[in-house]
């Protein structure tokens, strides 16, 4: 048990990253102790060789000027005065016979192994035997074939040095073990965000309902924005759904009509026989398919748009060509209904868009004016000018929307007229949006009941839109 809870604990982001912090840590302060031991060592290893240069400089001036019995004699007054002289003498003449050696065997240091050679000369260093004790001796060459050997032990250095490696050691293990649950616990602290997320994820996942939230603490930090990013997805994704029950809920109801037309009118003329009876169902059901497909079509439009996926074919547009195009289109409409429509253009209105897609917007636009406008009335349509955008506004003095609908109107399958009295699918403005984004334009409606509505289109006129070419290759 206890084996498989470590083995849970290392698998843990926290805890590894708490091993390779902890990692550099010691490799960090080996290399820090490496460098400083080395730096000591040197300077504590000169200072050492300095002082015995210094001792052994007299005795050289001595040699030169008083000859090998001078200095001999002099060595010798100094060992009496005394005996326990802190500094290694010896000196040799030809063949190495020693002419005078402070003590044969100094301090405990087997010295005599260090008797110096013919040309040999310079530092030695050794090292008394069974303990940790070291003795410089420096070889000086005089004339006529002597030595002079001056040595000094470096025992402060030594106990210096292996202080310095012990307090290390104990430090490096003291930070080690304070360190060590210290950075866990604050390792788990700070991914704390992160599991929460994954709880939220793993609720979400296994119980298929989007109510999971992750609790956020607003501090700022990283982790906590991606619990406020992932609160702020699952409202959308939730949001989103609720949209899609009610789209589809009003799918079904727009469908249903005729598909239920379409199987009764194929079933009255199994049943009748009569040719021309089957000939004239046969024709009503391919107005019925035709109203189904133009359902299902238009969805698939504002799905393209909204995803970014819709294949434009971007060309330049006389906007003001097009829309007398479109009012020419509709003109048998608003005259049957007896509405005035108006349109008037100023300025070079040549923008870069879609023709057939903005020929879609405007022609809803359009006859949404037509179809809430009663008879006699008026819709008047602006093109103009504004910045670096054209600006097309349609004004009418129709019924106008309620307050509490006009957020709603841009919603798949949303109607005002909630008993479906009015002709149309609740689709075309949706169409409508979803295109004006897909150009990077934008739309706005203003109304209140009973005085009319006002749409108001902007669209840029340069932009860079995405060809069919470009969508293929995503």
């Amino acid at each position: 048990m206890r084996l498989k809870k470590f083995s849970n604990l290392y698998r843990t982001t926290s805890f590894r990253l708490t091993i390779w912090y902890a990692g550099v840590f010691v490799l960090t302060s080996l290399v820090s102790f490496s460098l400083s031991y080395f730096l000591l060592y040197s300077a504590m290893k000169h200072h050492d060789h300095q002082a015995i240069t210094d001792k052994a400089a007299p005795y050289e001036a001595l040699y030169r000027t008083g000859g090998e019995s001078e200095l001999v004699n002099a060595l010798t007054s100094e060992h009496k005065a005394d005996p326990r002289h802190m500094y290694f003498v010896r000196l040799t003449g030809e063949a190495g016979k020693i002419l005078f050696q402070t003590s044969p065997q100094w301090h405990g240091f087997a010295v005599g192994s260090a008797l110096p050679q013919p040309g040999r000369t310079g530092w030695q260093t050794m090292s008394k035997p069974d303990y940790d004790e070291l003795l410089d001796i420096y070889s000086m060459p005089l004339d006529g074939g002597h030595i002079l050997q001056v040595g000094n032990a470096a025992a402060g250095r030594n106990r210096m040095l292996s202080m310095m490696s012990i307090l290390f050691t104990a430090t490096l293990l003291l930070s080690i073990l304070v360190a060590f649950p210290t950075s866990l616990f604050l390792a788990n602290r700070a991914f704390l965000p992160l599991r929460r997320l994954n709880e939220a994820m793993r609720s979400t996942m296994n119980t298929g309902k989007m109510r999971a939230r992750v609790p956020v603490a607003h501090s700022g930090e990283d982790l906590d924005d991606a619990g406020i990013l992932f609160n702020a997805l699952m409202d959308k994704i939730e949001l989103l759904i609720t949209k899609l029950g009610e789209s589809l809920d009003n799918t079904a109801h727009d469908l249903r009509t005729p598909l239920t037309r379409l199987r009764n009118t194929a079933e009255t003329a199994l049943q009748s026989g009569n040719i021309e009876e089957c000939q004239a169902a046969l024709s009503d059901c391919m107005e019925e398919s035709e109203q189904v497909l133009k359902i299902l079509n238009v969805v698939m439009d504002i799905a393209e748009a909204e995803t970014g996926t819709m294949k434009l074919h971007p060309e330049t547009v006389d906007m003001a060509e097009l829309l007398d195009d479109v009012t020419d289109i509709y003109r048998y409409v608003f005259e049957d209904k007896n509405v005035a429509v108006s349109v008037r253009s100023e300025g070079d209105l040549h923008l870069v868009a879609d023709r057939v897609r903005l020929q879609q917007v405007l022609g809803n636009l359009l006859d949404n004016a037509i179809k809430y406008t009663p008879s006699g009335g008026n819709v008047a349509v602006n093109a103009a000018l504004d910045g670096d955008a054209v600006k097309v506004v349609f004004k009418d003095d129709g019924m106008g929307i309620p307050r509490e609908d006009l957020p709603k109107i841009w919603d798949r399958l949303y109607r005002c007229d909630k008993s479906h009295s009015t002709r149309g699918l609740g689709l075309g403005l949706s169409l409508v949006k979803a295109i004006v984004t897909a150009h990077k334009g934008t739309i706005k409606a203003e109304s209140k009941k009973g005085e009319g509505s006002t749409f108001t289109l902007r669209l840029p006129l340069t932009q860079q839109l995405p060809s069919p070419e470009q969508l293929n290759l995503l």
